[in-house]
């Protein structure tokens, strides 16, 4: 019976220290749970823009947003985001993803036309390029 007995406080006292250790640190403990997924998955990653259509005066603003993602859709933080237009200004063209996997850009143009946004994620070209029309003000 004491063997039995040592065992079960055995099991016990693991099983506080574990429920104790994610309490306090609010984390997963290391050994039970494999690493996330560190590669890009070009086919989860996406492309958000702010409006589909501008005004070409210069100051009008398109916000593009893109998310990075692994195979399972997770976001992934510090992969290089490139992005290039054939028509108008972009506040950047290179940047990092952030904690939520997001890079920033903006656009602007001071001439009417359609700007062909193309973006590069860790030298992968995402399969769906975005168009923005530029009208005259």
């Amino acid at each position: 019976m004491d063997k039995k007995l040592g065992l079960f406080l055995l099991i016990f006292f693991l099983l506080f220290a574990a429920i104790t250790y994610i309490s306090l640190t609010n984390q997963k403990l290391p050994f039970l749970t494999r690493a996330a997924e560190k590669n890009v998955d070009i086919n989860k990653c996406l492309m958000l823009t702010s409006k589909l259509e501008a005004v070409a005066d210069g100051q009008d603003l398109v916000t593009l947003s893109v998310f990075v993602r692994n195979d399972k859709g997770v976001a992934l933080d510090n992969k290089t985001v490139v992005i290039s237009t054939n028509h108008g200004t972009l506040n950047r063209t290179q940047t990092v993803s952030d904690t939520i996997g997001k890079a920033e850009f903006q656009l602007l143009a001071t001439t009417p036309g359609l700007a062909e946004i193309s973006v590069l994620i860790e030298g992968q070209t995402l399969p769906k390029p975005l168009s923005i029309r530029f009208n005259t003000p």
